[in-house]
C-alpha cells in the first residue's frame, strides 16, 4: 500500500520545509490596512472654507483658565498663528480672525457619520483618534482595482465632503496611520511586505506613543522610526516603558492588532434602483419621491423623525454622490422633506447616470403625534419659524443662519459666538 503525501512528508526527515497542510485563508493572504487622516476636521465640518482664500480660521480649547488656540487653517498659519499660541495672542496677529469653540463630542458625531460612509469600501472601519479612521481593507483591493484605486476613490468621496484628506495603505494599522499622518506625500501605497521603506525616515512620534516617551527618544539622538528599529528591543521596555515596545511591535506586524468596528446606531434606510441607469432628472426625481414616501412611512411607524439625512445616487463605475441635509428640528412631514430635497437636488451635479438611489438617516429622534388645541397659533408660528430656517440653511449654507450665544472671554466684543440654529 503506498504512503499518502502527506504522512510522507510529515516523516520525511531530510526535508527542512514544516509541513504546511493545514493552512488558513489568512496564511495566503497578505493583510492590508487603510488608514485616512482628516487633520482639519474641526475646522470644515463647521465652515466650507479652509483654503488660504477662505480667511483665517481656529478651533480654541480653554486650558487653566486660558482660551488657545487648538487647531488653525492654512490662511491662519500664513499669518503667523500656531497650536497653543493663546487667542489673544492670535487675534493680534489677525484682527480678522474667526475662532470656534473646540466641540469634541460634535467632532466625533461627524466623524462617525463618515465612518458609516466609508464602510462603501470596507465593512471594518475602526474610528483611531479624532480625524483618522483605520479601515481592513484585506482583499478589498480586488473590487476596485488595486490598492491604489481604493485609496482614491476612498479620499475622492471624503474630499466630495468637503474635506482635505491624506490616507496610505500598508500592511498593518500602525504603519498605514503613521504614513497617512507623517508621511512627505499625502497619499501612499506600500509594497505588500516593503512598509520599513516608507516607515524608516518617519518621526518617532508617529509610532503613536505619549509626547514624553517621543521626547526621550529625541533627547538620546533617536528621532526617526529607522534608528529606533536598529536598537535592541530587550533595552527598550527598560528605558522607555512597555509602550514603546507594544507599538513598534504593532507597526512592524510581531503583534497583532485588532481593528474595533464602528457599528452605528438603529437607523432608517429607503432605497430603490432603477430598471436602468439613467441621467435624466424627471426620471429621477420621481425615484425619489418614492424613496422618500417609503422613508416617512418609515418614520411614521417609528414615532419618529430626524435632523439630519443623506441622500446618496449610486453609479455604474464611480464613487456614489451624496447630500446631505440637515433641518433645526426632527421632522418626518413628507411635504416638508420634499421641498428640501428637491431644492437641494437642483444644485446636485451629477457625474454620471444613476442606477440607484438610497436616503438614510443615521440617527432617529422620538417625535410624538402631538394633539393640537383649539388655539395652536403658536405651534404653527414655531413650525413656519422652524420651516424657514431650513430654507434660509439649505440656500445661504447650514453655517450663515446663526444665533448668538455667550462663552467666557476677558474681552466683551467677544464674549459671543454664533450658533448654527
Amino acid at each position: 500500500m503506498s504512503t499518502p503525501p502527506g504522512d510522507a512528508a510529515s516523516r520525511c526527515s531530510k526535508c527542512a520545509m514544516p509541513n504546511r497542510l493545514n493552512l488558513s485563508l489568512s496564511d495566503f493572504v497578505m493583510k492590508r490596512a487603510m488608514c485616512l487622516n482628516m487633520p482639519y476636521l474641526p475646522i470644515e465640518r463647521l465652515h466650507d472654507a479652509s483654503a488660504p482664500d477662505g480667511g483665517p480660521i481656529a478651533i480654541a480649547r480653554s486650558e487653566a483658565g486660558t482660551l488657545k488656540v487648538a487647531l488653525c487653517n492654512r490662511s491662519a498659519f500664513f499669518e503667523g498663528i500656531a497650536p497653543q499660541m493663546t487667542v489673544a495672542e492670535a487675534r493680534a496677529l489677525s484682527p480678522e480672525l474667526r475662532v470656534e469653540q473646540e466641540d469634541r463630542e460634535g467632532d466625533l458625531k461627524h466623524l462617525k457619520t463618515l465612518a458609516y460612509l466609508m464602510q462603501a469600501f470596507s465593512p471594518i472601519v475602526h474610528i483611531e483618534d479624532d480625524t483618522s479612521l483605520i479601515l481592513d481593507v484585506t482583499g478589498c483591493q480586488r473590487l476596485f482595482d488595486g490598492d491604489d484605486n481604493l485609496l482614491l476613490q476612498a479620499i475622492d468621496t471624503l474630499i466630495e465632503q468637503g474635506l482635505t484628506v491624506r490616507g496610505a495603505i500598508a500592511d498593518t494599522p500602525g504603519a498605514a496611520w503613521a504614513i497617512a499622518r507623517t508621511h512627505a506625500e499625502s497619499t501612499v501605497v506600500t509594497e505588500p511586505g516593503q512598509d520599513t521603506t516608507e516607515l524608516s525616515d518617519l518621526p518617532v512620534s508617529s509610532l503613536r506613543i505619549d509626547d514624553r516617551t517621543a521626547n526621550l527618544l529625541r533627547l538620546v539622538g533617536v528621532e526617526t522610526i529607522g534608528t529606533l528599529m536598529y536598537l535592541p528591543r530587550a533595552s527598550l521596555a527598560s528605558r522607555f516603558g512597555d509602550a514603546l515596545n507594544h507599538r513598534l511591535q504593532q507597526l512592524l506586524g510581531d503583534l497583532p492588532e485588532p481593528l474595533v468596528p464602528y457599528h452605528p446606531p438603529p437607523q432608517v434606510v429607503s432605497q430603490l434602483r432603477l430598471s436602468h441607469a439613467t441621467d435624466r432628472r424627471d426620471i429621477i426625481s420621481l425615484a425619489i419621491d418614492r424613496v422618500l414616501e417609503n422613508f416617512c412611512s418609515k418614520l411614521t411607524r417609528r414615532v419618529a423623525g430626524v435632523t439630519r439625512w443623506h441622500l446618496t445616487f449610486f453609479h455604474t463605475q464611480r464613487a456614489p454622490t451624496m447630500v446631505t441635509l440637515e433641518t433645526s428640528s426632527p421632522i418626518r412631514s413628507l411635504k416638508r422633506m420634499q421641498s428640501l430635497l428637491m431644492t437641494q437636488f437642483e444644485s446636485v451635479r451629477l457625474p454620471t447616470d444613476v442606477e440607484a438611489i438610497m436616503l438614510r438617516a443615521p440617527r432617529i429622534e422620538p417625535l410624538d403625534a402631538a394633539q393640537h388645541h383649539l388655539f395652536d397659533d403658536d405651534e404653527s408660528n414655531a413650525e413656519a419659524a422652524a420651516e424657514l430656517i431650513d430654507r434660509l440653511s439649505l440656500r445661504l449654507g447650514s453655517r450663515a443662519v446663526t444665533r448668538a450665544t455667550l462663552v467666557a472671554d476677558h474681552q466683551p466684543e467677544h464674549a459671543f459666538r454664533r450658533t448654527p440654529l
